[in-house]
């Protein structure tokens, strides 16, 4: 677009202007991610990925977790406001992983109409699994009542045996009859 303007003193001048219209972007993004270093095996770990949307649209985000590039969770439908963040918190349930390091990363998959990719991943936290304690094991509450159940059935055997040998003790030795006389 070119203006034109003129004047007595200054004459006919001229000024172009460029107006350039762009469509609304859809752009989202992981900003951090945060763990512990370490954590044993079969145990909970908590993981907090912040999550932006640098556009001016509401988007509903699929946020992955990976561990040394393996998907280990998804958390579908994460809404985020219009240029804001959001921490979501997963949880990584790490039965069944050996004992070893593991590098975790956090992925959000693209939004439709999204174009910047770059910043969707982020990652790099180190988190160590390591085995449970070899202690001795912990007793449920159904082992000890059981143990105590085997306990008060073995105490009333052992009566009952008791009785049984006094009672055939008493029935070998038969006592006299006893004889009332009158005076």
């Amino acid at each position: 677009m070119i203006v034109t303007g003129s004047g007595p003193t200054a004459g006919v001048r001229t000024a172009s202007l460029a107006l350039m219209v762009r469509q609304a972007v859809h752009d989202v993004a992981i900003l951090d991610l945060k763990a512990p270093a370490t954590v044993r095996t079969d145990d909970l770990l908590h993981v907090n990925v912040t999550v932006a949307s640098y556009g001016p649209f509401v988007e509903t985000v699929q946020v992955q977790l990976l561990a040394n590039k393996t998907r280990i969770l998804a958390v579908e439908s994460l809404s985020v406001k219009p240029l804001s963040t959001s921490i979501v918190n997963l949880t990584w349930n790490t039965a069944g992983y050996p004992a070893t390091t593991y590098e975790l990363s956090a992925l959000a998959l693209p939004v439709q109409g999204e174009t910047n990719l770059q910043d969707n991943s982020f990652g790099h936290a180190i988190v160590k699994l390591t085995e449970q304690s070899t202690g001795p094991a912990p007793t449920s509450s159904l082992t000890r009542i059981s143990l105590a159940t085997e306990a008060i059935l073995v105490s009333l055997g052992e009566a009952l045996l008791g009785l049984f040998i006094i009672g055939r003790r008493l029935s070998r030795n038969p006592r006299k009859p006893v004889t009332k006389t009158k005076h």
